[in-house]
């Protein structure tokens, strides 16, 4: 049992610890510790259920003292509330088994992207080791960077919910994705211009509409993905002996694996859980559990007033926790404690690539890619064009936050 004692997203964890600390498992408790289970405040629901708690324990406390003291009933029959309850704990149950189950399939077909693009980085490479000239290695390097590239969109697609960040003004997207992608989306021309500086919208004279910022924000991986297949058609010029036709299919149905699992997400993201059934489970939960305390002082066996309002706590928990939880659920991709940490799982797919990069071609081709991936700088590299970082300039700024060893390290360009 692995116990991860804060999480990059987590509320609770210190600042420093969501940008430096490790990967975060959905095990992060021990199951055998019932002490841990019952007490345990991270991943738990306990924050926010315990305010709806206390408010109908106060409920409860008041009625009794108006009820003892006033002599004012306002108890009710609880006969209502025995059938009500059928059909509250049906709706929060479905809900509740309704959301992990798409909180579940969402994690396969996220697991699915990661395993085709490593895979696809994988074979590459093995059915191009003996091919060691410089197109071949730039050839290699640029299917690994689209392949890290097309996860890092997918997964700003996934959190677009909770950032409003747009998929395409990730930090790892160059300049000459970036040309691509402006040519490619559907935006009006005030927004192009804001994100992309120019009101030259070429797409637009194909378009059915004027598309929004969150639509074109699920364009963005499809685009990435055919610019990966265009490269990988390109080994009929670079490399000087063609891959065999099995050879390329791979590679190409390891793309079409990774769509198939977007286009899963896709369908989720554009079919969230039915509005009605949320409105009707809400509002029966919330006219059950206040209607409790008036039902409770009816009730035949007169328990004192200190059972009663235990009664109305555990019932508050219970209820409104099953709610937060499927709310959790709803959205696994997000900031909650329970949520999937795809950012940590994509790092370590990217870590995988820059090693198998750096055994095949070198350390140099490996320390470019890692530059190009780099999250907190914001400016990746682009040999291409002029106005761009040079490789040197890019590997003294890594140096300076401290990413590289400078033991271990070397600069394929050193400066002069």
């Amino acid at each position: 049992m692995v116990i991860v004692r804060s999480s990059p997203n987590s509320r609770m964890a210190p600042k420093f610890e969501r940008e430096h600390s490790t990967v975060r498992f959905l095990n992060y408790y021990d199951s055998r510790n019932h002490g841990s289970v019952l007490f345990q405040l991270y991943g738990s629901v306990w924050p926010d259920v315990l305010p709806y708690c206390f408010l109908n324990m106060s409920l409860m406390a008041l009625l009794e003292y108006i009820n003892a003291y006033q002599n004012i009933d306002l108890s009710i029959k609880p006969v209502g509330h025995s059938f009500m309850s059928l059909l509250l704990g049906f709706l929060l149950v479905s809900r509740v088994n309704t959301s992990l189950a798409r909180m579940m399939d969402m994690r396969t077909h996220l697991n699915k992207v990661f395993k085709s693009c490593a895979q696809l980085v994988n074979m590459a490479t093995m059915y191009t080791l003996t091919e060691q000239h410089l197109a071949a290695r730039e050839w290699r390097q640029d299917i690994a960077y689209k392949s890290m590239l097309l996860i890092r969109v997918i997964t700003a697609v996934l959190e677009h919910q909770n950032t409003s960040n747009l998929s395409w003004n990730c930090p790892q997207i160059d300049k000459e994705e970036r040309k691509y992608l402006s040519k490619s989306l559907y935006l009006e021309r005030e927004k192009m211009k804001t994100h992309f500086g120019t009101d030259f919208v070429p797409a637009l004279r194909w378009g059915h509409a004027i598309r929004s910022e969150a639509e074109e924000c699920l364009r963005v991986p499809n685009i990435i993905a055919n610019r990966l297949q265009f490269t990988i058609m390109k080994e009929r010029e670079v490399l000087t002996e063609r891959l065999a036709v099995n050879e390329e299919r791979d590679l190409l149905l390891f793309v079409d694996a990774t769509l198939e699992a977007y286009a899963s997400f896709v369908k989720h993201i554009t079919t969230p859980f039915p509005f009605p059934l949320v409105q009707m489970a809400r509002t029966f939960l919330l006219f059950y559990l206040f209607s409790v305390p008036f039902a409770l002082l009816r009730s035949d066996d007169h328990p004192t007033y200190v059972a009663h309002i235990l009664i109305v706590f555990v019932m508050t928990y219970g209820f409104i926790g099953m709610e937060y939880v499927s709310i959790a659920l709803d959205d696994p991709f997000g900031d909650d404690d329970i949520d999937i940490d795809h950012r940590g799982h994509a790092s370590m797919v990217y870590e995988d690539c820059y090693a198998l990069i750096a055994e095949v071609d070198g350390p140099e081709f490996a320390d470019r890619l890692r530059a190009k991936m780099d999250d907190r700088r914001g400016m990746v590299p682009n040999t291409e064009s002029e106005d761009s970082p040079s490789h040197h300039e890019v590997n003294s700024l890594l140096r300076r936050g401290g990413l590289f060893d400078e033991r271990t390290y070397y600069d394929p360009f050193p400066e002069g």
